[in-house]
């Protein structure tokens, strides 16, 4: 049975509908149609016969494969979202999911629902009726990659529907993170709570917030609990799949590039993967392909590295940097990057002034110190900051983003 699940904003109640969604009576358009435009890391699937594909057993049970069709979309980043225009009212999305992900729905900028994406060859309705339109459709997906790798198949509108290209937004900015970046907890409402996928949010994260204060797009590669060389609680002092590791690929998942791989093993040429199936499998980005050259790259890591002991060596800890800054110069040319120093006690902020300080390759120290908010109302789960809290990071980072760029100050933190 093909589920049609929808969460509304007020509720966050889930329903389907029993029977089958007959595409008949809808219009259907390719996820990966050239007028839907796609930031973050996303795979196109544009050729080959998925109907054959094996199914693979993902971690949670969820069988997943089969169904899917050459024009699809996958992806896992947080962050990643979809915008374009449509008319006649309706909207939805047919999907599968190897976890369950949580969803922003705006319409017109504005959050209309919170949707999950679970199951294979689901469809999740995005927005009904609205009038004909047009209207502005962003589809953002709020949670990590540990959350599942969605596929998008087709979109649905009303018979009388059409799609247009919507991008008018000119400035980009690279975020390179860790839970901050990605919103851990931004909703809960306590420093106490445990997490939650679904109070996880990294629209209401300082990454996002920014980008919205200046008016621009943006990438995440976030993980949470990923360190430049030492992830959090790691007895080690250099950890497998850091976030000096993870920036290099595709999918933040290993084992969702593996998926990837299958799922296009038939004749397929993908966009972002070198054109080469063996680098899916190995989940090398293609940065030659990125359609998206950032103007400015915001580097917040160095919390997990710090967070527990042992602490990484100072020279681990620095040459590690280099490589991420040394990948972005690569990737992106001179940009200015500007390196936070995030609010963690040792020798973390020292470091990061250093490698600075030595640096005359467009580096940028920015700071966050232990007073910047309030350690009881603005803390979400395990004590991340929450909305609040997200919002005044944003207010001091927002200077140096303005000071490198030139761009004005002036907008509204929300």
């Amino acid at each position: 049975m093909k589920n049609i699940m929808a969460i509304s904003l007020i509720t966050l109640a889930a329903f389907a509908f029993s029977g089958n969604v007959n595409a008949q009576d809808f219009k259907t358009v390719k996820a990966s149609d050239p007028r839907i435009s796609y930031s973050g890391r996303v795979l196109f699937h544009n050729g080959g016969n998925l109907q054959d594909v094996i199914n693979i057993q993902s971690g949670d049970g969820v069988r997943f494969g089969g169904g899917l069709n050459a024009g699809s979309v996958s992806f896992d980043w947080i962050g990643v979202h979809a915008t374009f225009k449509f008319t006649g009212g309706y909207c939805a999305v047919k999907l599968s999911d190897t976890g369950r992900d949580y969803y922003n729905v705006f319409i017109d900028g504005v959050l209309s629902k919170v949707a999950i994406a679970r199951g294979t060859d689901t469809t999740v309705v995005l927005a009904e009726n609205l009038s004909k339109g047009p209207h502005t459709l962003l589809l953002q997906k709020r949670t990590e990659g540990e959350q599942g790798m969605t596929t998008l198949n087709e979109f649905l509108l009303a018979r009388d529907g059409e799609i247009y290209s919507h991008s008018n937004i000119k400035r980009h900015i690279l975020f390179i993170g860790n839970s901050l970046t990605c919103g851990y907890g931004t909703e809960s409402l306590s420093g106490k709570e445990d997490f939650f996928a679904s109070t996880e949010n990294c629209n209401k994260a300082f990454g996002c917030i920014l980008a919205r204060y200046f008016h621009a797009d943006y990438t995440l590669i976030a993980h949470s609990g990923r360190g430049i060389v030492r992830n959090w609680g790691d007895p080690k002092k250099i950890s497998v799949g850091n976030m000096r590791d993870k920036m290099f690929n595709i999918f933040d998942e290993p084992e969702h590039a593996k998926i990837a791989a299958n799922m296009f093993a038939n004749g397929t040429k993908n966009s972002f993967s070198k054109g080469d199936l063996g680098d899916v499998s190995d989940n090398k980005y293609d940065y030659a392909s990125d359609p998206h050259k950032p103007d400015v790259a915001v580097i917040n890591l160095g919390t997990n590295d710090f967070g527990t002991e042992p602490y990484p060596d100072k020279k681990d800890f620095i040459d590690a940097y280099h490589e991420i800054v040394d990948a972005v110069r690569k990737m992106y040319g001179n940009i200015p990057i500007i390196c936070i120093a995030p609010r963690v006690q040792g020798p973390c902020f020292d470091y990061i002034a250093e490698l600075v300080e030595h640096s005359s390759n467009n580096l940028h120290l920015a700071a966050i110190f232990q007073d910047y908010c309030n350690n009881t109302t603005d803390l979400g789960a395990s004590e991340h900051p929450n909305y609040e809290g997200q919002k005044k990071m944003a207010m001091l980072i927002c200077p140096y983003i303005s000071t490198v760029t030139g761009w004005a100050t002036g907008g509204a933190f929300r």
